[in-house]
């Protein structure tokens, strides 16, 4: 070790004992002012001087001449003036003993040099200063401070405070403020802005009857020239960053527009009690959305509470007549973050450029289902306050709304669901991770995962980090994500995402009949100009139709709810909801989601002969999804695999739809391009394709899946015409089964 360094490392030692032995003057005769102040108040003829008196007796330096009446020594007794196994009665302390202590204090106060106010002290008050903490506050917190580093002090105290609810009489004796006791036990209680702020430590440890400053606090008050920025920057953090923009939100519209408005105003204009809520599944991008409200409205924000290791439990104690003991006592996680909100909520108050945002909002509230003892009413109280309180605008994210108490729920200035990524905001998020972390994938085989996969932004993160270490690219992403998925949900196959367009979709495949009143493109059209359409999507199974639903729902970037009619009116069991009651409430969940609603099967209602137009007529249910329909402000699309031709569809519903599309079997022309579609085959030009008549999508994808099965995968253009060829006889064979089973009075529903 050089000799400067050892010089440099023989200084930190002598700052760090300085600070921790008392050494400082300036606290030192605070000590012994507080200590002298304590004694002047309390009268001589109390237990509590006893207790004093034997702290001298037993502790402090020899004072000449106490105590003055010493007891006579015999065998095996004690001779203390002042013996800890005695019980403190009234005037049980000598006169002049207690003159003599007071003259022994001041005595020592006289012997300190008179110097400025140290470092720790002048950073107390700029602290106290922007937390705005009021006299009382103030001299309290100074009081707790000094009484943390100066051991005399502490040890007084320790002596004298018999029970936690005389630590308040004790400092406003100390403070010459005895009269005003209960506000001193306020400002000491848990709900106390020392305490709820974390400027001090509710958890003080065995060796001081007080309050101990908080770690924070610590740090703060040993900054050299501390500046309201350092203060900001320790009990708040930095401001908030990310690299997604409005363009990856774009999706959500007006609401978004109307959030990052809202905020901005409300920043630029003081106005109180703005807070926002973003609530959705766990995976659906809320944080980042928040940070990107924040920075579109272009704001400094704030995340409360992320950085911190989880709170625990901690040893507290109570000094008793006993000694010290022990208490279980904690704080919460729930606790931690409130007083981070509170806190930060108080030192932004006056800065026009800064927003909060808190994830994970259940960490603070009581369930509305809660009815246990440890529900804390209190805490309840303090969060609503809060909440019509706050100068800064506040971002909440949650997941179950329906589970916080409605005092809560109504304290919210506007709410946003944020849903599941869909297909099209998973794109988004997988070519900007790609793009951050360096690695190349081509536009197909991002929007293959993209569908494939309902894979969260972490789990894209990661995948892509184990292709760029690999090498392998879509190989170890495939690889990655149900291994994912199998340790966060318990399942590999969790991740598919079922409910998205098949991975074979290609749009110039769709046969759409030439009596269509709408195409596909018309329909998108409408959806981006906020045009509500009701879709009607006629077609036989396998000609696309499932397929043409949900590559709507994906080009308006929208998740689609599927449902069918037989599910609606399936008997489900006595606990289940009625039809009635499912069919409004689809249609509700939709609009509440934000989702496209998809009702499969519209032929269902008329079951078992849609062609019976009694069967329409008979079926109220038919007609109360009519009604639910009509009053839908959203999209929605209905399906059928019955034609015109093969449903006596009421005209009442069939005048429900904005737009109609029909679906054909391929034309000779499609069957063509999907051989090379999906079998990377050309069709020979003088292939025989008799018997391929009604040949659809859903064949071909039957008779990929069957190829795909086989070793030899190397198979000729004849092999795969006559795979499709035994795949539409036997479609045929078990539509026609089918229709027997329905003539027999068996519905699959």
């Amino acid at each position: 070790m050089t000799k400067e360094s050892t010089q440099n490392s023989q200084q930190s030692i002598a700052a760090a004992a300085q600070i921790l032995d008392g050494g400082d003057s300036y606290l030192q005769r605070l000590g012994l002012q507080y200590m002298l102040d304590f004694i002047e108040n309390t009268p001589y003829t109390s237990p509590t001087a006893y207790n004093v008196c034997r702290y001298f007796e037993q502790s402090f330096d020899e004072i000449e001449g106490f105590p003055s009446n010493p007891p006579k020594a015999k065998d095996g007794e004690d001779t203390e003036r002042y013996p800890t196994t005695k019980r403190p009665q009234r005037n049980s302390v000598d006169k002049k003993d207690w003159e003599l202590i007071k003259a022994a204090v001041q005595k020592k106060l006289d012997e300190l040099p008179d110097e400025e106010p140290s470092l720790q002290i002048r950073n107390l008050e700029t602290f106290s200063d922007h937390l705005r903490l009021s006299t009382e506050e103030r001299n309290t917190l100074k009081l707790l401070f000094v009484g943390a580093y100066q051991p005399e002090l502490s040890t007084l105290l320790s002596y004298t405070i018999n029970k936690v609810d005389k630590e308040a009489p004790a400092i406003a004796r100390i403070l010459n403020d005895e009269k005003n006791y209960k506000l001193y036990a306020k400002i000491l209680s848990p709900n106390g802005k020392l305490a709820k702020y974390d400027i001090v430590n509710p958890d003080s440890n065995q060796y001081s009857p007080l309050l101990l400053p908080s770690d924070e606090t610590d740090e703060l008050l040993n900054i050299t020239d501390l500046s309201g920025d350092d203060i900001k920057k320790t009990l708040v953090g930095t401001p908030t960053s990310t690299e997604l923009g409005y363009d990856d939100f774009h999706y959500l519209g007006e609401d978004l527009d109307y959030i990052i408005n809202l905020v901005r105003n409300a920043a630029a204009q003081g106005i109180p009690g703005v807070n926002i809520l973003l609530d959705g599944p766990t995976g659906g991008g809320k944080t980042e959305l928040a940070k990107v409200i924040m920075k579109e409205a272009g704001l400094d924000g704030y995340s409360i509470g992320e950085s911190e290791d989880m709170g625990g439990e901690t040893p507290g104690h109570t000094i008793s007549d006993e000694g010290i003991s022990f208490k279980g006592t904690h704080k919460d996680e729930s606790s931690r973050r409130f007083s981070q909100l509170l806190r930060a909520q108080t030192l932004l108050a006056d800065d026009p450029n800064s927003v909060l945002m808190l994830d994970e909002i259940e960490d603070l509230l009581i369930k509305g289902t809660d009815s246990s003892k440890s529900a804390d009413t209190s805490s309840k109280i303090a969060i609503n306050n809060f909440m019509v309180t706050n100068k800064r605008p506040n971002i909440f994210c949650g997941n179950n709304p329906e589970k916080f108490d409605p005092s809560v729920r109504n304290r919210f200035t506007f709410s946003l669901f944020v849903d599941y990524p869909s297909v099209k905001v998973r794109e988004q998020i997988w070519k900007k991770q790609l793009e951050i972390q360096g690695v190349t994938l081509p536009d197909e085989e991002v929007t293959f995962l993209s569908r494939k996969y309902d894979a969260s932004p972490r789990q894209i993160t990661y995948a892509i980090k184990g292709a760029k270490v690999t090498g392998t690219g879509l190989q170890a992403i495939e690889r990655s994500l149900p291994a994912s998925a199998r340790i966060t949900s318990g399942s590999r196959t969790h991740i598919l995402d079922r409910s998205s367009v098949s991975e074979n979709y290609k749009p110039s495949l769709l046969n759409v009949a030439e009596t269509s009143s709408s195409t596909p493109e018309q329909v998108l059209k409408k959806g981006e100009n906020k045009v509500p359409f009701s879709l009607l999507i006629q077609g036989k199974s396998g000609t696309g139709v499932k397929t043409l639903s949900r590559a709507v729902a994906e080009s308006l970037f929208k998740n689609p709810l599927e449902t069918s009619v037989g599910g609606l009116l399936a008997d489900a069991g006595p606990l289940a909801p009625p039809p009635a009651a499912r069919i409004r409430g689809a249609f509700e969940q939709a609009a509440n989601l934000g989702r496209i609603l998809v009702v499969h099967d519209l032929e269902q209602f008329a079951a078992p002969n849609p062609k019976d137009e009694n069967m329409w007529k008979r079926n109220p249910l038919a007609k109360l999804f009519f009604e639910e329909a009509q009053q839908h402000n959203h999209p929605f699309i209905v399906t059928t695999s019955k034609l015109d031709k093969d449903a006596k569809f009421p005209q009442y519903l069939q005048n429900l739809f904005s737009d109609k599309i029909r679906l054909d079997p391929m034309s000779s022309d499609q069957i063509k391009d999907g051989f090379r579609h999906f079998f990377n085959v050309e069709l020979p030009e003088d292939a025989d394709l008799t018997g391929l008549e009604e040949l659809t999508i859903g064949d071909m994808t039957a008779v990929r899946h069957r190829i795909q099965r086989l070793e030899d995968h190397d198979v000729s253009a004849d092999r795969i015409i006559a795979a499709l060829k035994q795949q539409r006889f036997d479609r045929a064979e078990m539509a026609g089964q089918a229709k027997s089973d329905v003539r027999l009075g068996f519905h699959p529903s």
